[in-house]
């Protein structure tokens, strides 16, 4: 489904430095949101939304959502070439990062994140050395309880630079590789009362995302075992369990947090649209001592861009999507892209020297065609002339040379250049000329073989080929096929120098070669 709708057309109305494009991956989907910020008290303005199939290959959805909206962009936003890097966010899956709580490093703050990659070791079942790593900071507790504490965030490097080649693929470089807690948490800022704690409760169509926030910090947060299916689920008997189920985990999530967070007050919990959420939030409602309420995200966003975010049921879709591009608030973002995960050129190797001589071969048969028309035309030249010259020397025959002294004038220059045309005919074209080497080389090419350097001897017929080769059995093969050239046919190289060579960066050994043949006695063949 395509949510596109009108697109500002002045400059100053959708500034890039306030702008974000988020991007979140659901089952079989791909969601897009477009949001930008505006001065308080104005909410975030939501310019554009959408929806792609999702199949296997992320890079091409990512392209096919993002080409209407490009379309529609002024170039200096992106519209005529890549995405400007420091306005796009994705976000990692449940599966691909996790938040870990522990204590703050007993050392300089600017050495924390390399300090908690030590600590992270022994916590998670990936290499942590290329991982993505960032810190939130908790804040302090009262006098006897203890220091504050950090919520580490952590993703393998395979899943990051999952994205990362996607986004090349697509012609985005992200800004920032973000999770869902942390998106969530912009968006119960936007939610909560000064001084106050307030939880937030995302159902997707995976599992449910608890955030507990306080001041804009994230405080605690909790994977919620139920989804959107669930709560519209036609079995009555399985919805009402799922309720329960949920209930109790919401329950203790917030009986716990009151024990370890006293100092702060839960104001209220608050729920995203989706299906069924007001029998939901009625279900919990009677279960939690704190009030229970369904978000209304027109109260927090202006939807009036996209007429289609009318709808809630639209809304809850993409209320994590607008989440994650409600970036740039007063609290640090969390951002686990690296530049050092970015793909590296792959070296030079043996494979791509083959593919080399096979385009030099391939060019070298384009110039030596092209040679070869260009002789052809020269010849028709050179006959254009000489029948020219006949008729000339006809008319000074027939006239007295005293009368015609300027016409053979004429009749030497132009049997001069017609001498020249020729010269340059059998030094560049022709049976003797170096095109039908080039052929004749060019017919015999060897995958484990290839020429670097060809001299032919002027006048005398002789060859010297250069070149390398993974195996030296291969050089008798490749002698017996050029033998079958008519050209070279009978042609002895009776000098043969062989060197064995391991060069930077070929994947096996390389053996140079040079082969010379003797002058033949009647010039070239």
């Amino acid at each position: 489904m395509r949510l596109l709708d009108r697109q500002p057309a002045d400059r100053t109305a959708h500034r890039p430095d306030t702008c974000w494009l988020a991007c979140v991956r659901v089952p079989g989907k791909l969601q897009l949101a477009w949001v930008q910020q505006q001065p308080a008290p104005a909410r975030p303005l939501v310019r554009w939304v959408h929806e792609q199939t999702l199949g296997d290959d992320l890079g091409h959805a990512l392209r096919a959502a993002l080409r209407p909206l490009r379309g529609a962009l002024p170039a200096w936003l992106g519209g005529s070439g890549r995405w400007p890097r420091h306005r796009c966010v994705a976000l990692l899956g449940r599966d691909e990062a996790q938040l870990l709580p522990m204590d703050p490093p007993e050392s300089p703050r600017a050495t924390w994140r390399e300090a908690v990659r030590w600590k992270l070791k022994d916590m998670v079942d990936f290499a942590v050395d290329d991982a993505g790593v960032d810190l939130l900071e908790m804040p302090s507790q009262p006098a006897g309880r203890r220091q504050a504490g950090l919520i580490a965030v952590v993703a393998p490097a395979a899943a990051l630079r999952g994205l990362i080649e996607a986004g090349q693929d697509a012609d985005v470089d992200w800004a920032a590789l973000d999770v869902a807690e942390t998106a969530l948490r912009h968006l119960g800022a936007l939610l909560a009362s000064a001084g106050r704690g307030h939880a937030l409760l995302h159902v997707g169509p995976n599992h449910g995302t608890l955030v507990i926030t306080c001041d804009g910090l994230l405080l605690q947060s909790r994977q919620i075992d139920i989804t959107d299916a669930q709560l519209a689920g036609t079995d009555e008997a399985a919805r009402q369990a799922a309720f329960d189920r949920a209930s109790l985990e919401l329950q203790r999530t917030l009986d716990g947090f009151e024990r370890s967070h006293a100092q702060v007050v839960i104001e209220r919990l608050q729920v995203l649209p989706g299906p069924a959420v007001a029998a939901f939030c009625d279900h919990v409602r009677e279960l939690l001592y704190v009030p229970v309420l369904p978000v209304q995200l027109a109260d927090v966003f202006d939807l009036q861009a996209v007429p289609a975010l009318a709808d809630e049921a639209t809304q809850g879709r993409f209320a994590l999507a607008m989440a994650a591009a409600l970036r740039g608030g007063e609290q640090p973002d969390v951002n686990l892209y690296d530049d050092a995960l970015r793909p590296r050129a792959e070296p030079w190797r043996a494979r791509h020297a083959a593919v080399a001589v096979a385009l030099t071969l391939a060019l070298g048969w384009t110039a030596g065609s092209a040679l070869d028309g260009w002789a052809a035309g020269r010849r028709a030249q050179a006959v254009q002339q000489e029948q020219q010259t006949a008729a000339l020397r006809q008319q000074v025959a027939d006239h007295v040379p005293d009368a015609r002294l300027a016409e053979l004038e004429a009749l030497r220059r132009l049997d001069a250049g017609q001498r020249r045309v020729q010269d340059a005919l059998r030094a560049l074209g022709g049976e003797s000329g170096y095109t039908p080497v080039f052929h004749a080389l060019s017919r015999q090419t060897h995958p484990s073989l290839w020429l670097t350097g060809l001299s032919l001897g002027a006048g005398d017929g002789s060859i010297e080929l250069r070149g390398r080769m993974l195996d030296a059995a291969t050089l008798p093969d490749y002698l017996r096929r050029l033998n079958q050239e008519a050209l070279l046919r009978g042609r002895r190289f009776e000098q043969l120098e062989i060197r064995s060579t391991d060069a930077a960066g070929e994947a096996a050994a390389v053996t140079e070669f040079v082969l010379r043949s003797r002058p033949s006695a009647g010039g070239a063949k």
